[in-house]
């Protein structure tokens, strides 16, 4: 099975720029969202989909990493920051008031990516999570790098 194909799949159901798009603000945010390797592509900001998997069950387990990049003199941290939490809203949903309300928000957003992924028809998302190290910030000469790490079970759909 190919491990991009599932990348492919949320970087697409990520870009939708749609009005009704539950995503809509992400793109706004973040207009460079790519599968795979995207090091050569120079535009800013830019989030690139990447994952590790292996085979589980009639389909792949693995982690997946989404690593927002913004040019440092371009957008300030406050921007970078503001793009890398519409992200995680979107994938683990928003902080709540108390654990049921962070739980159903979390609960929400699995359900909305699993629906828009599934419409696509190419794969399904299976289970996704935190991983163990989720949120990882940094920066280089360059840019400012946030990268947010999910466990993900898919399976790709028959054609």
């Amino acid at each position: 099975m190919d491990d991009l194909l599932i990348c492919r799949e949320l970087a697409e159901v990520l870009s939708n720029s749609a009005p009704e798009s539950p995503y809509a603000d992400l793109f706004a945010a973040v207009p460079n969202i790519f599968p795979g390797q995207a090091a050569d592509d120079v535009a800013r900001p830019t989030l690139t989909i990447t994952g590790e998997f292996q085979p589980f069950i009639g389909g792949r387990k693995g982690t997946v990493t989404f690593e927002l990049r913004s040019r440092t003199g371009d957008s300030g941290d406050g921007e970078h920051k503001a793009a890398f939490w519409l992200l995680f809203a979107a994938l683990l949903g928003e902080e709540g008031a108390d654990n049921a309300a962070t739980a159903a928000s979390r609960a929400a957003a699995l359900a909305t990516l699993k629906a828009a992924v599934a419409a696509r028809g190419n794969a399904a998302v299976v289970a996704m999570g935190p991983a163990r190290d989720t949120v990882e910030s940094t920066f280089d000469e360059k840019d400012l790098i946030s990268r947010l790490q999910l466990m993900l079970a898919w399976r790709g759909t028959p054609a």
